[in-house]
């Protein structure tokens, strides 16, 4: 994906230093760093958070604006929403409706969204523990789960 929007060379040689570390704090926007400390294991690892989408009645899986895992602006759950940067008409109002929808449908079953992932919900982990803190700071949370 960064080599099809322009923000890497084909070949991973030919990048600078700086070019590497602009690339890596990308990825980390998006992905858990690999960690074998048990106080900190990736979310993913806990089996308390789960990458989901929406499919339509047919079972077909609905265009959300981008897809899992991309490493774009577009990954944001809030990108395509009225004023923000991805907000070009129709189409992209469907993508915010159904992003909200998937939020909505997550956050009544108990999971929490992560801040820069539209597809990723947590229940239990470090970033749900975090998120409610944020949410309710006179209450203490704990993760739930260690690695699995």
């Amino acid at each position: 994906v960064l080599v099809q929007q322009g923000l890497a060379p084909a070949h991973p040689e030919q990048l600078s230093d700086r070019q590497q570390q602009e690339i890596w704090s990308q990825v980390y926007q998006f992905w858990a760093r690999p960690n074998l400390d048990s106080a900190t294991p990736p979310p993913h690892s806990t089996g308390a958070a789960v990458d989901v989408t929406l499919v339509d009645a047919h079972g077909r899986v609905v265009d959300m604006g981008s897809a899992i895992d991309e490493l774009s602006p577009r990954s944001f759950p809030n990108y395509f929403g009225p004023g923000e940067a991805g907000d070009q008409g129709d189409r992209t109002l469907t993508f915010h409706r159904d992003r909200t929808l998937l939020a909505e449908i997550m956050t009544a079953a108990g999971f929490l969204q992560h801040p820069n992932e539209w597809w990723h919900f947590s229940a239990g982990d470090q970033l749900w523990a975090w998120l409610m803190m944020q949410r309710q700071p006179k209450t203490a949370y704990i993760a739930r789960y260690g690695r699995v």
